[in-house]
């Protein structure tokens, strides 16, 4: 069997904007930067119950000797953001050539960390493949969604709940108003202020044949945006990546399917 690289990308962290920072509210969004093996990272630091949690619960998909975590600064900013990507891609591409060329590697991001990892397909001169892009409730932006086509990936899955007001709320047009303020207000028209369903994320990708896009909530209520980062949920995700692999699915002519976790 072909031996295969996970790497969890984490998104967007309120640290950066938190005056009181109580100790329980560090470790849960805390990240070691870079690419740091899973094995290495503080027990304290949730990000560290998260892969392990991923890997305790397939092992043979996601074991925890070649599971890695990709950490950084977690500002709410598409710049940041393809910095962050720029890094990723050195980074990746310094691991994967330690690795046999034949080796696998999945990405798991959560929120943001689609974005980077969907930013990182735009770098110039990549030399990556991607088997499993699993993106859980990752903002929709106009700039970087067109990227899950990327033949760096070869199967996309967006999983995600329509009860997730912190994916959808990212203003992606408030680069364009301040543009425009900046411009002057007398040189602002109504043609040039961005339109509603555009100045906020989107929740779905447009459909594509490497696309799977999924809808999940527990029995008696929808997912939130954290969520994605409990173990309810990700004890799970293994078995629900395996039952839509399994579904009949044509990216082309479904926009989602839903799923009901336990």
């Amino acid at each position: 069997m072909k031996s295969t690289i996970t790497v969890f990308i984490h998104g967007t962290t309120p640290l950066e904007y938190l005056i009181f920072k109580p100790e329980f509210i560090k470790n849960f969004f805390s990240c070691p930067q870079g690419l740091v093996k899973a094995t290495e990272i503080n027990d304290n630091l949730h990000f560290k119950e998260v892969v392990s949690t991923l890997s305790k619960a397939d092992s043979k998909h996601f074991p925890i000797e070649n599971f890695y975590l990709f950490g950084w600064n977690g500002k709410l900013s598409f710049i940041e953001r393809k910095q962050a990507a720029e890094k990723f891609k050195a980074e990746l591409e310094s691991l994967i050539s330690s690795y046999d060329p034949e080796t696998k590697v999945n990405l798991i991001t959560h929120s943001h960390g689609g974005n980077i990892v969907l930013n990182m397909a735009d770098c110039k001169k990549l030399n990556i493949k991607i088997d499993k892009l699993i993106m859980l409730a990752c903002p929709v932006q106009e700039k970087t969604s067109h990227l899950i086509n990327s033949d760096t990936f070869k199967t996309v899955y967006a999983i995600h709940s329509h009860a997730d007001i912190i994916q959808v709320i990212d203003p992606q047009g408030i680069k364009e108003l301040s543009e425009m303020i900046n411009d002057g207000i007398s040189n602002i028209t109504l043609k040039k202020i961005p339109k509603p369903q555009m100045f906020f994320s989107h929740r779905h990708f447009k459909p594509s044949e490497k696309l799977r896009q999924i809808e999940v909530s527990f029995p008696r209520r929808r997912l939130t945006h954290l969520d994605f980062l409990l173990t309810r949920f990700l004890k799970q995700l293994p078995e629900l990546i395996q039952n839509i692999d399994k579904s009949v699915y044509s990216g082309s002519s479904i926009d989602e399917i839903r799923m009901t976790l336990k």
